[in-house]
């Protein structure tokens, strides 16, 4: 049987994946996230969810190994209206978060998907780019 986590699974990429893998008898899928379910089982399916915090690689990697995780669908991301609004908190989870994946899997483990991480990311780099830009040409022009 292989074993599957999912990072982010309450969200909505990873609830409707969480579905979709439940249904084959061969997958045995944890699903984390920081937020409990808000019901359980899923659509009918039996769920084994655990809080997970992603930017924590220790308890990650206790997880990964008490599981014995095959595979790492890595989904935990703060999306841009959030993310733009708690930047440093979107790059602890959306950068540290991945990166934990990202070494964790270079241990031995198998990493299969990265999905709305790194568009999470980028989009608040891109925006703390553009103010940090702003800044310097307002600054230039007073002088």
């Amino acid at each position: 049987m292989q074993r599957i986590l999912i990072t982010g699974a309450r969200g909505q990429i990873g609830t409707d994946l969480s579905v979709e893998l439940k249904k084959d008898d061969d997958l045995h899928v944890l699903c984390t996230d920081l937020k409990p379910p808000e019901h359980a089982p899923i659509n009918g399916l039996p769920a084994e969810d655990i809080l997970l915090d992603v930017t924590s690689r220790d308890a990650m990697r206790d997880l990964i190994t008490r599981y014995e995780i095959d595979m790492i669908f890595h989904l935990a991301s703060l999306l841009s209206a959030r993310g733009e609004q708690k930047p440093d908190v979107a790059w602890d989870v959306n950068l540290g978060g991945l990166r934990n994946v990202l070494e964790l899997s270079r241990q031995n483990y198998a990493i299969e998907a990265c999905s709305n991480t790194l568009v999470g990311a980028l989009k608040v780099l891109k925006r703390l780019f553009v103010d940090t830009l702003a800044v310097e040409q307002v600054s230039q022009s007073e002088a």
